[in-house]
């Protein structure tokens, strides 16, 4: 009987629609080989586990995390602001915030450590630990909570932040020190003026949010952005737009700005109505890194402005990862909001989920804001105030109150089999995999694979079919299923939900064309 080896998912959410072949990968990440002699050129990896740091004491979710560069991790959870100890186990608070909700974000010169959160700025001294709420006259939003900074960030010791609902953004003194910035008035030292400030001048739109990147300041309105370069000039206009870099794409969610290396990635739009996902480097040149697929799903969304995003790193491959609380995605049955991720090293694009093992749901991850110290990926809770450590040991998700865990539930569907619209008897099909994976006693000791078939491009599938994945040590098992029907357009999705080590290969089907 005919044979083929079927690769899986090499470039999954690519097509906009199902019937097109709109293959589904979630919880697994994409390995390319680097042997020409290898079984396959690409294989899927199951996604690391959280593992549990710190469990919840408040239905606080985590606004934020920073490691400063004297190795010093803090957080912001609910009204407070607390620094991370004992690698992750413990926290101590030491400031307390004006707001108790929505992201915080923070910066640092070496000396000082800034952060804001819509509302206020605050001043935290990494020498005295002394924490304090600037209340500088000339700080923005002090007179006008509504005109408060959601973004800050550090220039060659300048800490910068934008002034909401205006195109205009601020910086201090240098190294926060004061500063005689009128130079006819030299004893009257300031930590911030009122006529320091620099301006969003290439197009009309307001500032919604700032980074910094390479030294520069990345400014973003709605439909555009610019780049702002300290020019030396400290008696007079500091810091200006480098007129050679405008960029025509803005930003449609302003806390979806992040970066990784030397890169700047963001949720896009412009005047036209462009929705996508952009990443912009040294060369000032955007590019457009979302699929079809992946746009399509984000424009139906009820709500994008509220997406939020960060990076990280672990085995090998950088992810940048954006969250959309009010996003419901139908692949593979409703989920409550939605992650994707995107990996930058092998240019793919997957989606994480958190599953509800009693209700059989699943919702966004669970994880919110990332940091490294300590050797550890420390990530926050999106409704929690505990503290994970993302792993490549664990194959399932710590639950937040410290009591079990959450399955995980790793899903990947073929390219839809056409075959020129034939008929097809499918007499079995196999997943290739690393067997034998089994642990040694409990869940998880004899692992197995759920397949289910679909004979309309992947709408709707029929039952699920069980086989195993093979016990600790067989490693000459085979994941197959025989006697698989007949049917056109087919697809094949499995689904793994065991705590153990899944990678998938291909999958290899006998079939043949019948002629009715």
């Amino acid at each position: 009987m005919p044979r083929s080896d079927v690769p899986l998912s090499q470039s999954p959410y690519s097509a906009p629609y199902m019937s097109l072949g709109s293959e589904i990968v979630d919880n697994f990440y994409l390995e390319r080989s680097q042997s020409e002699t290898a079984k396959s050129p690409f294989w899927l990896v199951g996604s690391q586990g959280l593992l549990l740091m710190r469990s919840r004491s408040l239905s606080n979710s985590c606004r934020g995390l920073f490691t400063t560069s004297s190795n010093r991790t803090f957080g912001a959870w609910g009204n407070g602001l607390f620094e991370v100890l004992n690698q992750g186990s413990t926290r101590v608070q030491v400031g307390e915030l004006r707001s108790f909700s929505g992201p915080v974000r923070f910066a640092e010169n070496g000396y000082q450590m800034i952060l804001v959160d819509g509302q206020c700025g605050y001043i935290f001294d990494l020498t005295s630990s002394a924490f304090s709420q600037i209340l500088d006259q000339y700080f923005p939003g002090l007179d006008d909570p509504t005109k408060g900074p959601t973004h800050v960030a550090c220039v060659d010791t300048y800490f910068l932040v934008n002034s909401s609902g205006t195109n205009r953004y601020y910086w201090s003194a240098p190294y926060y020190q004061p500063y005689a910035f009128d130079a006819t008035h030299p004893s009257a030292k300031n930590l911030w003026w009122g006529l320091q400030y620099g301006q969003k001048i290439g197009d009309t739109d307001q500032i919604i949010g700032m980074i910094s990147n390479v030294n520069l300041l990345w400014v973003f309105g709605q439909n555009s952005m610019e780049i702002h370069q300290d020019t030396g000039n400290s008696a007079g206009q500091l810091f200006e737009r480098i007129s050679t870099a405008p960029i025509g794409f803005g930003c449609a969610a302003p806390d979806s700005i992040c970066k990784y290396g030397n890169e700047v990635f963001w949720l896009g739009r412009d005047r036209v109505g462009t929705v996508g996902v952009f990443s912009c480097g040294t060369d000032f040149q955007p590019r457009r890194i979302s699929t079809r697929g992946i746009e399509t799903r984000i424009q139906r969304y009820e709500r994008i402005d509220d997406c939020w995003s960060y990076s990280y790193a672990i085995d090998g491959h950088a992810y940048v990862v954006w969250n959309f609380p009010s996003g419901t995605s139908v692949d593979e049955g409703p989920v409550v909001g939605a992650t994707w991720c995107f990996d930058l090293t092998t240019q793919t694009w997957t989606r994480r989920t958190r599953w509800d093992t009693v209700s059989g749901t699943s919702s966004r991850w669970p994880a919110q804001w990332a940091t490294y110290n300590w050797s550890k990926l420390l990530m926050g809770d999106g409704t929690t105030d505990c503290l994970y450590q993302l792993t490549p040991d664990k194959y399932e998700n710590d639950h937040p109150d410290g009591g079990g865990t959450d399955k995980i539930n790793r899903v990947v569907t073929s390219p839809i089999g056409y075959n020129a619209g034939r008929n097809m008897r499918y007499h079995s099909v196999q997943l290739n995999m690393q067997q034998g994976t089994g642990l040694r006693n409990g869940p998880g000791s004899d692992p197995l694979v759920m397949m289910a078939a679909s004979d309309d491009s992947g709408f709707t599938y029929g039952y699920e079919r069980f086989a195993s994945i093979g016990q600790t040590g067989l490693y000459k098992s085979r994941t197959r299923w025989t006697r698989c029907g007949m049917g056109r357009n087919r697809v094949w999705r499995f689904r793994i939900t065991e705590p153990v080590r899944v990678v998938v290969v291909s999958m290899t089907i006998e079939a043949v064309a019948v002629d009715r």
